[in-house]
């Protein structure tokens, strides 16, 4: 609920690794790509972000101006530019993050 993301090293040490700041409100949900170079976060700040893991920057933000509940990347190693998102107002979105563009229906 303090709006930071945090990364722990829960096999060794026990410590926080790195924390991570950019939402305005807490967090609700989090994914990571395939290698765990790139991470997604979902907030009550109506937004998602795309993060790069290493650096530790948003990269990309994208928002419907409803609170995202869930998001997914495209499993596929070669389609992980896509995002998934289930939103509070019951609805599935689809972006292209190469684009920035929310795919339409088909």
């Amino acid at each position: 609920m303090d709006t930071k993301v945090k990364i722990w090293d829960v096999y060794n040490s026990g410590k926080c690794m790195r924390t991570y700041m950019g939402h305005s409100k807490a967090v609700r949900d989090i994914t990571f790509c395939n290698d765990g170079t790139k991470f997604l976060t979902a907030g009550y700040d109506k937004s998602i972000k795309y993060w790069d893991t290493e650096i530790g920057k948003v990269m990309s933000t994208f928002s419907t101006r409803k609170i995202p509940c869930v998001v997914k990347l495209n499993p596929d190693d070669d389609k992980q530019n896509i995002l998934l998102a289930g939103m509070s107002d019951k609805k599935i979105v689809q972006w292209d993050m190469n684009s920035g563009e929310i795919t339409p229906k088909s």
